[in-house]
């Protein structure tokens, strides 16, 4: 942490659960930043050398948030962040007032190739605090807000005020 001090810092960003020490004799090692960040802890203290190599890579760690919600869109997850999924409909502006269905809320998971579909009914967890329908969500998820099927009467009422006119 010290040498990186020294450089200036991170940027936000930056993967500091994953960061590369290349030291001169050609040897590598990975080093886990976050708790010491977090926690101020230095049990990831790596003695270095004059010539070693320091990189801190860009984080690249993102969940999909598409469907019916305000801002659709990747959004990136810090190593070592816990995110469930109504933080992650925060993320992106909650669902859609009029046509998002929080009521069947679906996130995709991809593990060793093979894709699962959870479907989680946020309404029943505002109601019950029911955890299994606020799950965690990782990296590489996407997580679809689907379309009511309820009519927006608002539309409606708009449409036909126009018809009379």
């Amino acid at each position: 942490m010290e040498a990186l001090t020294l450089a200036g810092g991170t940027v936000e960003g930056s993967a500091l659960d994953r960061v590369a020490i290349t030291h001169t004799d050609h040897s590598t090692q990975s080093v886990n930043l976050i708790p010491e960040v977090v926690n101020g802890t230095q049990s990831a203290n790596v003695s270095l050398q004059a010539g070693d190599l320091i990189v801190v890579p860009e984080n690249l760690s993102r969940i999909a948030v598409l469907g019916y919600v305000n801002k659709p869109g990747l959004y990136p997850v810090r190593g070592g962040d816990k995110l469930l999924l109504s933080d992650v409909l925060g993320l992106a502006g909650g669902p859609d007032n009029r046509r998002g269905e929080v009521g069947s809320v679906a996130v995709i998971r991809t593990e060793s190739g093979q894709q699962t579909r959870t479907v989680c009914d946020l309404r029943r967890f505002l109601k019950t605090g029911d955890p299994a329908h606020n799950p965690e969500v990782k990296a590489g998820d996407v997580i679809y807000v689907p379309q009511t099927s309820k009519p927006d009467w608002d539309f409606v009422a708009r449409s036909l005020s126009a018809v009379a006119l």
